[in-house]
């Protein structure tokens, strides 16, 4: 079996050689073949340029996450609770639970980030809570918490978009597809339960290719932290770069080297400053304090 990490900036080429890898296989006889990319607007784009080069074969073969577990569910995204939905009953439950913090801007999406976590863990809600009544004080705001999050997933009308990677990641588990090509573009990082279903789906392909943005020659390229993070974890992977720039010339490529290098002192009258953060709080300080410096 070939696997292979194919490493490269935006604009290297990462997607124009999985679209060759893909309309070759196909053309070839090689029919189970797959193309993973993270949005309904990137497969979109991308089937529509692989019918360009195919002639017309299979569409399917451009899928999300999402498009996949419904393949392998045989489940329509139709009948999954809608996000309005899923807000409602967010937003009694935390009434209930969290009355004083339920209406502070912000705090039902980090709630619903801490569920899709959980869920994506494997945490059970009942056996969660039951774990959480055992360990924290009845007050806590921890106890609270799991109860948020047993009362959320028990009160859901149906199956969402969490619960249905769940179920396909589980289904897999049992029977992964055999594909001839499986290729993944357009990520930086997956939740547990994605990188489970890409760990399973790699195992029954003959060939997989999985795409990160990454200066080649810098596996520590501080752009790119998460993703370096992401190549790391994937062992036994050939690494390939690429180097070439297919989308900036002339003055947006020497923008984009500037932006990409690593920061140091500004040249006088270049008009950028390149600074390096370790995160969002941190990038929200230091612009605050370069806003303060040059009045």
């Amino acid at each position: 079996m070939s696997r292979i990490l194919l490493l490269g900036r935006a604009g290297s080429g990462k997607t124009h050689s999985c679209l060759d890898s893909l309309a070759q296989a196909l053309a070839g006889g090689r029919t189970h073949a797959l193309l993973l990319v993270p949005t309904y607007g990137q497969a979109e784009h991308l089937r529509l340029r692989l019918l360009d080069r195919t002639g017309g074969l299979s569409a399917r073969t451009v899928l999300t996450f999402s498009s996949l577990a419904e393949y392998v569910l045989e489940h329509r995204l139709a009948h999954l609770v809608a996000p309005p939905v899923r807000d409602r009953v967010a937003a009694e439950v935390l009434a209930e639970v969290f009355p004083e913090a339920a209406g502070r801007p912000g705090f039902r999406a980090e709630f619903l980030a801490t569920v899709k976590e959980l869920r994506s863990q494997g945490v059970d809600p009942v056996e969660g809570l039951a774990k959480a009544r055992a360990h924290f004080p009845d007050a806590s705001r921890e106890l609270h918490l799991f109860e948020a999050y047993e009362r959320f997933v028990a009160r859901l009308p149906g199956p969402d978009h969490e619960q249905l990677l769940i179920d396909a990641r589980d289904s897999l588990r049992a029977k992964a597809p055999r594909l001839d090509l499986f290729l993944i573009d357009g990520f930086h990082d997956f939740t547990p339960v994605e990188r489970e279903i890409v760990d399973l789906m790699a195992q029954g392909a003959a060939e997989t290719v999985l795409t990160l943005p990454m200066d080649p020659s810098d596996p520590h390229d501080p752009v790119f932290l998460t993703a370096a993070r992401t190549a790391r974890s994937f062992e036994g992977f050939e690494r390939r770069a690429l180097s070439d720039n297919h989308r900036a010339t002339g003055a947006l490529a020497r923008l984009e080297r500037g932006l990409f290098q690593e920061p140091g002192p500004a040249t006088p009258g270049d008009g950028i400053e390149c600074i390096a953060c370790a995160s969002e709080e941190d990038e929200a300080d230091r612009l605050a304090r370069l806003v303060l410096r040059s009045g």
